[in-house]
């Protein structure tokens, strides 16, 4: 299953259009990501 994403212009916002993640990333096209890492700790350490 593709993950499409939402392309933005250099200013950020959204254009109305998407794009597989592939060809994205493949072609340079500007998208809005997030990353979210998540650490536990254990015995004391992350």
């Amino acid at each position: 299953m593709k993950e499409f994403l939402d392309i933005v212009d250099e200013n950020g916002q959204p254009t109305g259009e998407i794009v597989d993640r592939e060809t994205a990333h493949t072609k340079g096209i500007l998208h809005r990501t997030s990353h979210v890492w998540l650490a536990r700790r254990k015995n004391g350490k992350v």
